[in-house]
């Protein structure tokens, strides 16, 4: 893992890069800003990548230890819990002053992958309590869950949220064109 050289060399076999100087460019800039440092961080003593560490019985999510990506991020870096839905996609519950920009750094993700995972747009703000998405969303509910029943009045953007399957699939199952429509509370969104 931390052969710089050897990777670099073995992208330029995969073809990653077209100009035949690929590997000597990239190890040069690996060398010239002394990346290497980088490779020393310790990896966990368990190559899992998540820990369960209790369930939340309200939603049925399970809180987890540290995020996917554990080998790559300093875990005292983590600022947020992470939870698990019943489909295992991962969210993060927004806190007092959370930024996209400060999600997005905390979890080494780019700005685009949180828009996306999210379907919330390029909006500004969140707010304290939102779940936000650091994993895809599902295309459906789990086996036997197939309705979400609107407890208050909400929009199919924020069952989406909830429910942690991706708003394209909801509309399409739900044959509604505007996300952002009130559904008055008790209606009842197909899932899958």
């Amino acid at each position: 893992m931390t052969d710089y050289k050897g990777w670099a060399h073995g992208l330029k076999s995969a073809g990653y890069a077209t100009n035949p100087k690929y590997a000597s460019l990239l190890i040069d800039l690996i060398e010239k800003y002394n990346l290497a440092q980088f490779d020393m961080v310790p990896m966990p003593e368990k190559q899992e990548d998540f820990l369960i560490v209790n369930s939340n019985p309200v939603t049925n999510i399970t809180e987890l230890e540290s995020p996917q990506t554990a080998g790559e991020i300093d875990l005292a870096e983590i600022k947020h819990h992470v939870y698990e839905n019943k489909k295992a996609v991962h969210f993060v519950v927004v806190q007092k002053g959370d930024t996209f920009y400060r999600i997005a750094e905390e979890f080494n993700l780019g700005m685009w992958q949180l828009y996306k995972y999210n379907e919330l747009g390029k909006r500004d703000v969140l707010k304290e309590g939102e779940v936000i998405y650091i994993s895809p969303k599902s295309n459906k509910s789990t086996k036997g869950y197939n309705v979400h029943v609107c407890e208050k009045d909400m929009t199919l953007r924020d069952v989406s949220q909830a429910e942690g399957v991706k708003l394209n699939k909801l509309m399409d199952y739900n044959d509604i064109i505007n996300p952002d429509e009130v559904l008055p509370k008790g209606t009842k969104v197909i899932l899958r």
